[in-house]
């Protein structure tokens, strides 16, 4: 029985590794560009191997972890520095203990840091006691946030977290789609601190590890995959873009939104019209290398943060070579992200413009005044779907549409179900396995 997969990204090769299980499945991949992996790439880049697009997977959602295990992947690594900054009123402030996706669950902490103002700590700190009921449906981020805990922890913690993750805006983000684990505090209790609470370690035990990643970069584990995929047999046709539907008895669409709604309209017109409705973000990753003396201070962190209205182009920065063992030295290796839901504009500079606008807020913000030594620029345009209010029950009257209008089809991706590696790899391995079970023994 032959399956053809179409787009070779993480989520294609996911959904490729679970249908390969079956020895009676001909697999193929058909990707447009000349390589695997999609937005997961790593590179040389001062000497270093370096990632361009996502540098790390959680753990806490364990379908990496899984699957690293099950193609025997098991030299993974974790951030040397897991605190991250947040850039307020002029000034880097370590982001404090006692958050989750930052949202406080203790306040102790976030009491001391100096983040919030007077007002709104205490109008943050109200929230345990406030009046109310468990959230019912859908709703933004932001509205749940700052009903709760006022504009202050939206603004200067969650938005800059949560919205940087996405690229998004949380004021238009959903709860539900972006975030399940603080949907699910909000649904189940008046508190949504005290909800989270129990899921902070003790104050007296180390924390555990929330990102890894294969030792040598993201890349690894696409490299290890379709090796592990050939050894199964499946086959890999790239530079291969797909027009119409190949000829096959299963077919698993794991392109971009716009791009699998085209390939669906004349087999299900509202299958193409719910994708066609979500919209993207574009993002701008710069890597960017710097001699050591050129950085001031230390670097002390993975990065900081940059709230929207902060009056900075850039949204995030990783300290790379404090990060990643394998970065450490000289140069210093800073990746900068510019670009979300509400600026496109990045997407349009040259090379040059956006090299401006990183030196402007990097001797702002780190004090560097030097030109770097290297530079990569890295174009996602329309690359970090963003979920609206009410995105699951769309995504949900896809999959029912698809399986009434065309059973032999399943779709999959990053504008589904989560936007991260763990998801898109949970999402892939679920629609693959839906699919294999409509079709015949």
């Amino acid at each position: 029985m032959d399956i053809a997969i179409v787009g070779g990204g993480i989520s294609g090769l996911a959904a490729a590794w679970e249908l390969s299980a079956d020895p009676k499945l001909d697999i193929t991949v058909h990707e447009a560009s000349d390589r695997l992996g999609g937005k997961i790439s790593t590179s040389m880049f001062a000497g270093r191997n370096v990632d361009e697009g996502p540098d790390a997977f959680l753990r806490r959602v364990p379908d990496a972890l899984r699957l690293c295990e099950e193609i025997g992947l098991d030299d993974l690594v974790s951030p040397a520095h897991g605190t991250a900054c947040i850039w307020l009123d002029g000034s880097l402030h370590p982001l404090p203990a006692g958050l989750v996706l930052g949202v406080p669950a203790r306040f102790d902490a976030l009491e001391e840091s100096g983040i919030l103002t007077p007002w709104g700590l205490a109008r943050a700190m109200v929230e345990p006691e406030l009046d109310g009921s468990p959230l019912v449906g859908d709703s933004s981020i932001g509205a749940v946030i700052r009903h709760r805990y006022g504009n202050e922890i939206a603004d200067r913690l969650v938005g800059p977290l949560l919205g940087g993750i996405n690229a998004g805006d949380i004021d238009h983000m959903s709860i539900d789609a972006c975030v399940p684990q603080l949907a699910d505090a909000a649904h189940r209790s008046t508190s949504i601190s005290l909800a989270l609470e129990p899921a902070l370690a003790p104050s007296t035990a180390a924390p555990d590890a929330v990102f890894s990643a294969p030792a040598g970069g993201m890349g690894d584990l696409i490299e290890r995959l379709a090796d592990r995929l050939g050894e199964r047999g499946v086959t890999f046709r790239l530079g291969d873009p797909i027009d119409e539907f190949p000829r096959a008895d299963g077919i698993v669409l794991t392109t971009p939104a716009d791009v699998t709604a085209r390939l669906l309209e004349p087999r299900s017109a509202r299958a193409a019209e719910i994708l066609a409705g979500i919209e993207f973000a574009s993002v701008v990753f710069t890597t960017v290398a710097f001699r050591r003396a050129d950085v001031p201070g230390d670097l002390d962190a993975s990065g900081f943060l940059v709230p929207r209205d902060a009056g900075l182009s850039i949204t995030a920065a990783s300290w790379s070579s404090t990060k990643w063992a394998r970065l450490d030295g000289d140069p210093i290796i800073l990746r900068v992200s510019l670009g979300h839901a509400n600026d496109s504009a990045p997407i349009d500079w040259d090379d040059s413009t956006v090299l401006e606008h990183i030196a402007r807020d990097l001797s702002r913000t780190m004090g560097i005044d030097a030109s770097p030594v290297a530079h990569r620029v890295s174009r996602f345009r329309n690359g970090f779907p963003q979920y609206a209010v009410g995105h699951l029950q769309r995504i949900d009257d896809l999959e029912l549409t698809l399986e009434h209008d065309a059973p032999d089809l399943a779709v999959c991706g990053m504008a589904h179900r989560g936007v991260g590696i763990p998801a898109c790899i949970r999402e892939a391995r679920r629609s693959a396995k839906a699919l294999r079970s409509r079709l015949p023994s």
